[in-house]
């Protein structure tokens, strides 16, 4: 697993940690499974490497002038070519952009549907209230009405209640 982190977890200023299982009680037997943790620190260069200090902070900001190095500008020229196309910046989106995106198009479907959950109160609202000008609504009908989440069924159940004389008819029609 590869962390790369703007702060030092460890607080030894080191430029990298390398983790891997081993026997606490003899250090001589690891544990084979497979698993390396390495967690890179963006913000500690430590001098022991300078290809790695300079990947970092190409990584810590990416900018023309932090490509020192063969592998950064390389690595700029195509984090260039993905920052000024269209689709190419979708693919390759940083997580907090995508977290970004994924909140925008949940806050938009939340809105949707509040307007649609709205929409079935104000009909609910207007069927009784046409109801009401007739005479008193049973208990049974309120429910009914307040229990119905299909516009359409509601919809019709509104030209119903503002066409009857009394509550009887709008029952039987239901």
């Amino acid at each position: 697993m590869i962390n790369i982190l703007d702060y030092d977890p460890f607080g030894k200023g080191k430029a990298k940690y390398h983790f891997h299982n081993m026997c606490e009680e003899d250090t001589t037997i690891t544990y084979p499974d497979g698993l390396d943790f390495y967690y890179f620190i963006t913000t500690a260069p430590d001098g022991e490497d300078s290809e790695l200090d300079a990947l970092l902070k190409y990584i810590a900001n990416s900018r023309e002038e932090n490509a020192t190095t063969d592998l950064t500008k390389q690595l700029h020229k195509y984090v260039t070519k993905v920052k000024t196309s269209p689709e190419e910046r979708y693919r390759y989106m940083t997580w907090g952009e995508y977290i970004d995106f994924e909140t925008m198009d949940a806050k938009a479907e939340a809105h949707k549907e509040g307007l649609a959950e709205g929409r079935i109160e104000s009909k609910r609202e207007d069927i009784i209230e046409a109801l009401t000008e007739l005479d008193t609504v049973p208990h049974s009908i309120l429910q009914k009405i307040n229990s119905s989440t299909d516009i359409e069924q509601l919809r019709k159940w509104h030209k119903i209640a503002i066409s009857v004389n009394n509550i009887s008819a709008f029952e039987e029609k239901m």
